[in-house]
């Protein structure tokens, strides 16, 4: 049973809530998890694009630097069309990078980089085909617990990105699937976007 709590942000493909799950006394009891809702043009793809990211994510979960995915839940009348995720206890890096009043180190920095440059390695070396992200910004890179109350950054939001892309009643010739501005060189092979002068350093 899925109990959804307060909305935690979202994005272009589904919005996230804390969420808590009953896997019964044999199985943990109730654990505190995150429940990606999908939004309904995304649903509109089908029950095939939920299998499909489920799959991606699946088949590299075992990596401590890209997010878990626990399960599916597809409840019309209920919660929604979504997955459940392992939850982020620290927020996402882009919450925490704009949380003046708490300091991040260098060294904290510099582990969340390795963390994200590993994680994201993982998907490069996926066989037999390579995940390209696509969308590989702060909002998409969550700070969960490493179990000692310490921060492991995981890379998360591929499976959509590889999905949606890849149904031709989403995909644009001119813009693909993403964030342009974040978009693996790959992509633009195949969606060439040109980008202003004026943004090559922008941050935002």
């Amino acid at each position: 049973c899925l109990t959804i709590g307060s909305e935690l942000g979202g994005g272009g493909f589904a919005r996230v809530y804390e969420a808590n799950i009953d896997l019964g006394s044999k199985h943990g009891g109730v654990k505190d998890v995150a429940f990606k809702k999908l939004h309904e043009r995304v649903k509109a793809l089908g029950a095939q694009t939920l299998a499909d990211e489920l799959l991606v994510q699946l088949e590299v979960a075992a990596h401590p630097n890209v997010v878990k995915v626990l399960g599916a839940v597809d409840d019309p009348g209920g919660v929604g069309f979504g997955l459940v995720l392992e939850l982020a206890e620290f927020g996402t890096l882009y919450t925490r990078l704009q949380d003046t009043s708490r300091d991040l180190s260098w060294v904290a920095r510099a582990q969340i980089l390795l963390d994200v440059a590993e994680g994201v390695q993982a998907l490069h070396e996926h066989r037999p085909t390579p995940i390209v992200h696509n969308d590989l910004k702060s909002p998409n890179v969550l700070l969960c617990n490493a179990g000692d109350g310490s921060i492991v950054a995981k890379v998360s939001d591929f499976g959509l990105a590889v999905s949606v892309r890849n149904a031709s009643s989403m995909q644009s010739s001119k813009t693909g699937i993403g964030s342009a501005n974040w978009s693996a060189p790959e992509v633009g092979e195949k969606h060439y976007i040109p980008i202003p002068a004026s943004d090559v350093w922008s941050l935002g």
